[in-house]
């Protein structure tokens, strides 16, 4: 549109001679490249689900993820099972859960994304992101780490929401931190904890 032509495509481009010429006014160009991918008024980042089910946390990670991917959104998965992304394996489960979230979360082209948690792990690992728009906590057993569950939800933005089992006994102290909206559900009333 410009006339202008593509010279070469640069991984690691040198910007220093923009920022400190060595005559003439130093040009931002880092910020107007970080604009052209990153439009001023948003935040850059993508959707992202993490489930913590206890042992069914896999199966209900592949279940939102199968479920996430009839919207046309490219979608990538973290479970113990491996990384994805539209369906194709991208990582094997030997790496832990958090490295391979905070690489998946650099590929360029995803979406949105499913995050499986465990206790075990986020208490060791930590989760490998800051912020998601939904938590799901479904596994109220009692031996489940009050500490671990707490720090999930206190990832939860403002604008999203904890879908958390109503039976869960220590509901009110892993739900202390919680910015977003609280959705509770369980099988009957009489299972919601008091």
């Amino acid at each position: 549109e410009q006339g202008g032509a593509i010279l070469e495509v640069n991984a690691m481009p040198g910007l220093m001679m923009h920022l400190e010429p060595g005559s003439g006014q130093p040009r931002q160009v880092g910020e107007i490249i970080v604009q052209s991918v990153v439009p001023k008024g948003t935040q850059g980042r993508i959707p992202l689900i993490a489930v913590n089910d206890g042992p069914a946390a896999a199966a209900t990670a592949r279940m939102i993820y199968q479920l996430l991917a009839g919207t046309g959104l490219r979608i990538g998965l973290i479970s113990s099972e491996g990384s994805f992304v539209d369906g194709a394996q991208v990582a094997s489960p030997r790496e832990s859960i958090a490295t391979r979230t905070a690489a998946l979360l650099l590929h360029p082209m995803l979406e949105a994304a499913v995050i499986e948690t465990c206790d075990d792990r986020v208490e060791t690992e930590g989760l490998g992101f800051d912020l998601c728009q939904v938590a799901v906590i479904a596994d109220a057993s009692a031996t489940a780490s009050i500490d671990a569950r707490r720090v999930l939800l206190s990832t939860v933005d403002s604008g999203g929401s904890a879908v958390v089992h109503g039976a869960f006994p220590a509901l009110a102290a892993i739900t202390r931190d919680l910015s977003g909206e609280l959705i509770l559900f369980a099988e009957d009333e009489s299972s919601l904890a008091s």
